[in-house]
């Protein structure tokens, strides 16, 4: 895993403090509380770090918008999936064609998120990720 910091000169409208990686086998669903049961809708995960990701969706998130995720990463040798991850929309971009919305994981709501094992299960995606990623950078090279 790293905690490689963003490098400033790269984009002026980047305001990210990590770097997050392509999450090209990763799926996510957002619980939507209403009333007495809730609802799950898939959401399009556009990148990731174990300290937040970036999702795609027609549904309208507020900015401090506190959501409950479900995240899968798909894997041949059998998926990891963590559940119940409880994030805070910190910024949204209406430019593409659907909304995307910053969530920065918050792991401080509950017990469930300050347990070492959720923390361990985010890092494990984001380490598979980051492989994944440079794996395929090294293959386009040759």
């Amino acid at each position: 895993m790293t905690d490689e910091t963003v490098e400033p000169s790269k984009s002026q409208s980047e305001r990210r403090r990590y770097r997050r990686h392509p999450a090209l086998e990763l799926k996510a669903e957002v619980k939507i509380k209403k009333g007495l049961f809730g609802q799950r809708i898939e959401v399009e995960a556009c990148d990731y770090s174990k300290r937040g990701m970036a999702i795609e969706t027609e549904y309208e998130f507020e900015p401090q918008q506190i959501i409950t995720l479900n995240i899968i990463l798909k894997m041949i040798m059998g998926d990891i999936r963590v559940d119940k991850v409880e994030g805070i929309v910190k910024n949204i971009i209406s430019s593409h064609p659907k909304p995307r919305y910053g969530i920065e994981f918050d792991y401080n709501a509950n017990r469930h998120m300050k347990a070492i094992e959720t923390k361990s299960q985010l890092g494990r995606i984001e380490g598979i990720l980051e492989r994944s990623e440079k794996l395929r950078l090294k293959t386009e090279d040759q």
